[in-house]
């Protein structure tokens, strides 16, 4: 069992055990689900030499405007971002944040240090881990229009990752075997 795994399980029995569930999308400024969203980013960064992210509103409400517009796709062309969608609306919003974060970060097993750059496969990943980001904010939604995947988390990273230049993955992306 991979070990984000486990840790998504870990946040999940501590939300259930202390009792945060949310039936309803939380709402931006919801102190659990910044906590959940950014502790989640931070136990993965740190296992990559990444250091923490903050929380920024300002990102979670530009965030918030992008998911709300329930398009087949994304509207705004943003690098520095990251969109998961599902069907049918969870349960309990807190885990499944800790879930679809851990799910993202799972793409590293895809992941070639030895030639380091940008892939779809692993795109969710390297922008999580991105070392020179410093600030993430993070919005859900549940489109009523018909849509495809209707219950979406979209995070938006500042400054944003992914960026192909020469050296700047090999600078960004490290593996677990780094020195902190």
């Amino acid at each position: 069992m991979k070990p984000s795994f486990l840790i998504a399980v870990i946040v999940a029995l501590v939300l259930s055990a202390i009792g945060v569930s949310a039936a309803d999308a939380p709402d931006i400024f919801d102190p659990v689900f910044q906590l959940v969203a950014v502790d989640m980013h931070n136990v993965f960064r740190s296992q990559h030499c990444s250091p923490p992210l903050t929380w920024s509103h300002d990102l979670a409400a530009a965030a918030q405007i992008e998911v709300d517009k329930c398009t087949q796709g994304l509207t705004e062309d943003r690098a520095g971002a990251n969109h998961e969608g599902g069907d049918p609306a969870p349960d309990d919003y807190m885990s499944t944040t800790a879930a679809v974060i851990a799910q993202w970060t799972s793409e590293d097993q895809f992941y070639n240090y030895n030639n380091p750059g940008y892939s779809d496969q692993t795109g969710h990943f390297t922008q999580v881990v991105w070392k020179a980001s410093t600030s993430v904010g993070c919005a859900w939604t549940t489109c009523t229009n018909g849509v495809p995947f209707a219950t979406r988390l979209t995070c938006f990273y500042d400054p944003i990752g992914n960026i192909i230049n020469p050296g700047y993955f090999a600078t960004n992306v490290l593996p677990t075997t780094c020195k902190a």
